[in-house]
């Protein structure tokens, strides 16, 4: 009787085996470019001087909503309250 547990262990470094000789003998790899973006609105925004705030916080990510208010999420701080607490996640909402 043999072991199913030897079994699955065959099995899988088989797998894995075939995935790397198939990988190998593939040759190139190819990347995909999708289309031209047909979205509504793209931008380029030229590289300038960076603004320092009261902030704390990084990866800022922003977007336009339509209310017409900048909204940032910023991860790992206090975004602009620095009085509150630290999170993970903070939104932002910027007004005029």
């Amino acid at each position: 009787m043999s072991n199913p547990r030897r079994k699955f262990k065959r099995y899988l470094t088989l797998c894995f085996s075939c995935m790397l000789i198939f990988s190998i003998l593939a040759g190139q790899a190819y990347a995909i470019v999708p289309a031209q973006s047909t979205f509504f609105a793209t931008s380029f925004v030229e590289e300038g001087d960076g603004y320092n705030t009261n902030s704390d916080g990084d990866l800022w990510p922003s977007a336009w909503s339509n209310d017409d208010y900048l909204y940032l999420a910023n991860g790992d701080g206090k975004g602009w309250d620095l009085n509150a607490a630290w999170n993970d996640i903070v939104f932002n909402r910027i007004t005029s």
